[in-house]
């Protein structure tokens, strides 16, 4: 899940990891017992000044449906650990977009083991 901070009225001062908690819960349904602030990361340094914190969630539990919040419209795929790049592989022949944080996420072993 991503989301904005700033993106909606009175939450312009929102602190990273209760941001990732909330667009956690609305978009995929789960709530994390701990957030785990990994860095700030930039998409494209020296092209663009976007970025992004990006937050490694654990002990989750199912708290709702998910799928977002207004019109959003979220599919929420719930994929074993071990099957992830062979989804990802899939996804990526059926010719949906990846986001390229997989990479990061895969490259660097940040998701192995959980």
């Amino acid at each position: 899940p991503e989301g904005l901070i700033g993106d909606e009225d009175g939450r312009g001062d929102e602190d990273p990891l209760v941001a990732a908690g909330r667009e956690l819960e609305e978009e995929t349904g789960y709530r994390a017992a701990v957030l785990e602030d990994l860095g700030c990361f930039w998409s494209s340094p020296g092209m663009v000044s976007e970025s992004f914190t990006l937050v490694r969630a654990r002990d989750l539990a199912k708290v709702g449906a998910g799928g977002g919040v207004g019109e959003e419209n979220i599919t929420v795929h719930r994929v074993p650990l071990a099957d992830i790049r062979s989804f990802i592989d899939a996804k990526r022949a059926d010719g949906c977009g990846i986001d390229v944080r997989m990479l990061l996420l895969l490259g660097q072993n940040i998701l192995a083991g959980e």
